[in-house]
């Protein structure tokens, strides 16, 4: 190889310390728990779970319009909510009610996008990219 300088390739006044280290999110703050049902998932919004930056629901049981209240809740605390209801069954009395559902609420503050929810043969799921794209 031919070396056109008589430079040998070193940097000139390039800082030997980059800067800080960008912070990467604590992975160790996620909550996953089954809230036994909607009464469940809203006495968890009087935890205490502000150090959660992802937090999974299971068997929320909400309807619809239920859950769009939920959201606004959370919403307020500062976490985006992604929710995939179960499926529909009737009560002994004939009134319409959701079996299980899932949910996921991650905080703002964490760089993240909805990727797809699926409920199949009585399973929900949801999926959500952090630091994706």
């Amino acid at each position: 190889m031919r070396r056109l300088t008589r430079y040998a390739g070193v940097r000139v006044g390039e800082a030997s310390l980059p800067g800080p280290k960008q912070k990467s999110p604590d992975l160790a703050s996620l909550l996953s728990i089954n809230v036994g049902g909607a009464p469940g998932a809203w006495r968890l919004l009087e935890e205490n779970c502000s150090e959660a930056l992802v937090i999974c629901l299971q068997e929320i049981n909400m309807k619809p319009d239920e859950w769009t209240a939920y959201l606004r809740m959370v919403n307020k605390m500062g976490y985006n909510g992604f929710y995939q209801p179960g499926p529909s069954s009737l009560d002994k009395w004939g009134n319409s009610r959701t079996i299980g559902g899932t949910a996921i609420l991650i905080h703002r503050t964490l760089s993240h996008k909805f990727a797809w929810s699926q409920s199949h043969l009585g399973v929900q799921s949801v999926g959500v990219w952090i630091h994706g794209k």
